[in-house]
């Protein structure tokens, strides 16, 4: 197990390989250790017994896999993606909330069946936009006080 763990180790290393002196230049040679060929993997010597290689497709099945899974999201009780967005300082929030909701409606239309793109977890936009109602709101109040004052004492003639 320590052999394969190593070969898969030093399969995907980046290495120099030295120098190579050709036409009075001098060029460095370097081993990139990238591939996407399974069969690359499968033919990876692992060790060596009597003389013969020993391969990694010898000792084990290798096959395309999804990543190993890292975290959990849900929502309303069904699995989820959940994406946040950020605004960056000095951003107009509520104008990006307006734009970010036309992209996931556009995304929606190219979405398989069975799968949507739900915007209505947390919407920053709503805490702001109640809080201009609530400024337009305390003005109109403040008017309507300060226009029945200004009427009480201008009726009175003293």
């Amino acid at each position: 197990m320590d052999d394969i763990e190593k070969a898969v180790k030093q399969f995907g290393a980046n290495t120099g390989g030295g120098f190579v002196d050709q036409n009075r230049a001098e060029y460095v040679i370097r081993n990139i250790g990238r591939t996407t060929r399974l069969e690359d993997l499968r033919s990876l010597v692992v060790t060596v017994r009597n003389g013969q290689p020993i391969l990694l497709g010898q000792v084990a099945a290798l096959d395309y896999a999804p990543r190993f899974k890292r975290g959990d999201a849900g929502a309303n009780g069904k699995p989820a993606v959940i994406l946040s967005v950020q605004k960056q300082p000095g951003a107009d929030s509520v104008a990006l909330t307006r734009l970010v909701e036309r992209a996931l409606g556009d995304l929606g239309k190219t979405l398989p069946a069975g799968v949507k793109a739900d915007t209505v977890l947390f919407r920053q936009a709503n805490f702001i936009e109640a809080s201009i109602g609530n400024v337009a709101d305390a003005l109109r109040d403040a008017v309507i006080v300060v226009a029945i004052v200004l009427f009480a004492f201008l009726l009175n003639v003293r």
